[in-house]
């Protein structure tokens, strides 16, 4: 059996099957419905009502930012010293708190500039 794709609007293959269509239900079993022919299908079938998910057309867009290397190191050394004096403050029964992303965001925007790759 050859499998058919169609491209989405950022040129990915999408498999054309019930379970890429825009017509496609769940019912409250899990089962897949069809709901131009009020019936319950299987993942792999296709017909000719077949339209693309709404969601998968939008596959392949660019939606969010990648943060930069220098970043999550300086993040992670961050953390590592506040979980060794966490640890080190129980010892002696004092309680510390981590401190917020937020604020160490914050304070390497301040030393360093933006977060976030530039492409």
């Amino acid at each position: 059996m050859k499998v058919q794709l169609e491209l989405n609007s950022h040129s990915i293959g999408i498999k054309v099957c019930c379970a890429s269509c825009a017509h496609k239900c769940v019912s409250n079993e899990g089962l897949q419905i069809c709901k131009p022919f009020r019936k319950y299908v299987y993942r792999t079938n296709s017909c000719e009502f077949w339209l693309m998910n709404r969601k998968l057309d939008k596959a392949g867009a660019r939606w969010g930012k990648i943060k930069k290397k220098e970043y999550l190191k300086y993040v992670a050394k961050i953390r590592a010293l506040e979980s060794q004096r966490i640890e080190e403050a129980e010892a002696k029964g004092i309680t510390l708190c981590m401190l917020k992303t937020k604020t160490i965001r914050k304070k390497y925007e301040k030393l360093y500039g933006e977060i976030y790759m530039e492409f």
